[in-house]
């Protein structure tokens, strides 16, 4: 069963272009099943940005992909839960790019097979294509997390239907203090803060209502044993994204061993090391970028 593909783009020319040149060199790419979504300027000084991203959008492509050019600005989050919500309702399923994400040719190819693998599995919410630098001693070639990721992932409709905008369970969090930092993954990264941000208004996050309403669900999420994406947005121009260097880990083989729907609790304490000990860079970015949108 082929899914289709959602591609979120604004106001950055170069990186949409180098994304879905990538894109359509990948395994098995199928114009046909690709929705591009564009959205429209914020300000008067966006439009120029907009529409060069619009007219690569139509250098780049073929003309069979879909392309959605929206007259008002969305913004990332409405943009994404939308799209997420039309083409799950469509097809029932939807793999999800941003316009600064490069991929490996590989990464349709997984995308594809671990959504047909998984599709009847209720525990499985999300499959991920970005994996951290953190060396995994596995056999397989992928394997599961608690949490959710935004860089190149995938869904069903089984699963996206508890997807809850308001995170009204959010409140359980404020009144327990072992599920926040269960949350937090032991403590390894500030999620907790992150979801309060968002109910402050302090940032519009999809992905942060996203993972609180997979971890009310006990989901899981399909990770590769290494990074199928590469972000090329760190740069200044994203819209949650500061100035810093491009965050280039990247896998250039096909998965194709998956393992059995359980957590690994021996590779997930590695990963929350990682997070607690040495992916604290991530965390000033998008204290940054707030400050920034301030």
């Amino acid at each position: 069963m082929q899914h289709p593909t959602a591609f979120f783009a604004y106001k950055r020319p170069t990186h949409t272009r180098e994304s879905l040149i990538a894109l359509q060199a990948n395994v098995g790419f199928d114009p046909k099943m690709l929705y591009v979504f564009c959205d429209g300027p914020r300000c008067s000084q966006d439009v120029e940005p907009v529409e060069a991203t619009r007219r690569e959008v139509q250098r780049v492509l073929p003309s069979e992909s879909n392309i959605v050019f929206r007259e008002e600005n969305w913004g990332l989050g409405k943009s994404i839960i939308e799209g997420t919500n039309r083409l799950t309702e469509k097809f029932g399923t939807v793999i999800v790019i941003e316009d600064d994400l490069v991929t490996s040719k590989y990464f349709l190819k997984y995308m594809q097979d671990a959504l047909n693998l998984y599709a009847d599995a209720e525990q499985v919410m999300q499959i991920s294509g970005h994996m951290f630098p953190v060396e995994i001693p596995l056999k397989d070639d992928a394997f599961f997390l608690p949490f959710t990721t935004s860089w190149g992932w995938a869904t069903w409709r089984r699963a996206w239907k508890h997807f809850d905008p308001e995170m009204r369970k959010l409140r359980l969090l404020d009144e327990s203090s072992k599920l926040r930092h269960q949350f937090d993954l032991n403590g390894s990264f500030p999620y907790f803060k992150m979801a309060c941000n968002q109910r402050r208004g302090m940032t519009d996050s999809w992905a942060i209502r996203w993972y609180l309403s997979v971890f009310f669900n006990r989901g899981l999420t399909l990770y590769p044993t290494s990074s199928l994406v590469s972000n090329i947005g760190f740069d200044g121009t994203g819209t949650h994204c500061a100035s810093e260097k491009t965050y280039t880990t990247f896998l250039d083989h096909s998965v194709d061993k998956f393992p059995s729907v359980e957590l690994n609790v021996s590779v997930a304490n590695r990963v929350f090391h990682h997070l607690r000990h040495q992916n604290r860079w991530w965390y000033k970015l998008w204290r940054r970028s707030l400050a920034n949108l301030a």
